[in-house]
């Protein structure tokens, strides 16, 4: 195998994803070839960084992601109010009362802490369900895993059936991306829903928690995925609807 050359060319402005289709034909003597690769482009996404706070106290997440949210330590977490969406990469005593007060909180799983997780590789004798959920409809696909989700591929799936233990005040949990394995035929999953229970106890009238929690990574990193979340397009856009997604009632 060898390369042939660059193809470069301007993504058309859309306000919604879209998929395109690359077809390329290679004509000489004899030799006869053609392909064709679906890309798909994106809308640029808008942040702004006071409308959801960072906490990551393990360092997990490079700097360029105070670029998308407001950085607090877990003091500033557990004075600020309710309002903010919160970017977590743990669940600690200051996350725990941010759910238990009603707060909405998008936790980024990239290690087997600190909910339950196993080790699968992605691609390999797994096979990818998408749950019905109203994060597709922000984020179209083609009923199946392909490249969109070269960037995004993780060797972490959550272990959910060992979910309640780990999450106490657990009401319910929706799966949104599942993984079946092609050789067990058991369930994991790299994305749900989650819906954690007040400090009230679920009292009337008390808003519950709500949890996404993600293991897909979405700043790439792996491999020959793009490095970094502003070079990693379909990771940049999905963390714009997944914040969305827990401003709004669709969650």
């Amino acid at each position: 195998p060898r390369e042939l050359g660059h193809i470069v060319f301007g993504a058309p402005l859309r306000s919604a994803p879209q998929c395109l289709t690359l077809h390329v034909e290679v004509v000489g003597g004899a030799l006869h070839c053609r392909n064709q690769w679906s890309l798909w482009i994106y809308p640029r996404p808008r942040f702004n960084p006071s409308a959801a706070l960072l906490y990551d106290p393990i360092g997990g997440l490079d700097a360029e992601w105070c670029t998308y949210a407001t950085a607090v330590s877990a003091a500033e977490l557990l004075e600020h109010p309710m309002s903010p969406v919160v970017i977590a990469t743990v669940i600690d005593e200051a996350v725990r009362r941010r759910l238990q007060g009603g707060g909405r909180v998008l936790l980024l799983q990239t290690g087997t802490a600190p909910l339950p997780s196993l080790r699968a590789p992605f691609w390999r004798e797994a096979i990818k369900l998408f749950a019905p959920h109203a994060l597709w409809q922000r984020f179209p696909h083609a009923s199946f895993v392909d490249l969109q989700f070269f960037g995004l591929a993780s060797d972490v799936a959550f272990d959910t059936d060992r979910l309640a233990a780990s999450l106490p005040g657990l009401v319910s949990w929706t799966p949104i991306l599942r993984r079946l394995d092609a050789r067990q035929f058991t369930m994991t999953d790299y994305l749900f829903s989650a819906e954690v229970a007040s400090g009230s106890g679920g009292a009337p009238g008390v808003r519950t928690g709500r949890l996404l929690a993600c293991a897909l990574r979405l700043q790439g990193g792996a491999g020959a995925q793009p490095t970094g979340l502003q070079c990693n397009v379909a990771g940049q856009y999905l963390l714009g609807e997944l914040l969305q997604l827990l401003q709004s009632e669709d969650i």
